[in-house]
């Protein structure tokens, strides 16, 4: 719903500038953005913010993947394994573990954030329950779930983004790579100390 009760409609659609100027100036606007950064810029510029998650509306799909060719995977599965696990470590790291050194190399490549500005977006990731939660609980962060992967693949389909048999679900993801649990034991070393 927008701020002025009315449903969102398709007229309203516009496309998505990565700007909060428009959110800023009409307080009946309705942005998508990342819920742990531009909600946050917007409340620093005085804006009243509500965010909703995509996901709490059935939106299954993964905010954020690991993508390689295929032909790396083939040729060189140790070095994927090993980008993946360095990977999932490194979020535990930073989720649970002392986060200076990287705070210090955001802040080094985007001068603009601020120890105050990170930590602020982690409480917002706490707040919002994503990264280390639903199966990642289980199976490690990065866990992937085919029965997710297909749903998302059929809602495609039925909105008429994707043509039905046009995708070959087994090469969309590839699941040797996860849910292994790989960073559990660092998350409980981290959670303890």
């Amino acid at each position: 719903m927008d701020g002025r009760g009315q449903g969102l409609q398709e007229r309203a659609a516009a496309p998505y500038n990565f700007n909060l100027a428009q959110f800023l100036g009409d307080p009946a606007m309705v942005q998508q953005a990342y819920g742990t950064a531009e909600p946050l810029y917007a409340k620093t510029e005085g804006a009243a913010v509500d965010t909703f998650l995509l996901a709490d509306q059935g939106w299954t799909t993964y905010g954020g993947t690991i993508e390689t060719r295929q032909q790396l995977i083939d040729e060189n599965p140790e070095l994927v394994q090993r980008f993946v696990d360095a990977s999932i470590e490194g979020w535990y790291n930073y989720i649970y573990g002392d986060r200076s050194a990287a705070y210090a190399a955001i802040m080094a490549a985007n001068p603009e954030m601020t120890v105050e500005k990170l930590d602020a977006e982690m409480a917002q990731f706490e707040a919002l329950g994503i990264i280390d939660s639903g199966e990642a609980l289980e199976k490690g962060i990065g866990a992937l779930d085919e029965a997710r992967i297909k749903d998302f693949h059929d809602l495609a389909v039925a909105s008429g983004i994707l043509e039905a048999g046009s995708v070959d679900l087994s090469k969309v993801a590839d699941t040797r790579f996860v849910n292994k649990g790989t960073g559990l034991d660092l998350k409980a070393k981290l959670s303890a100390e």
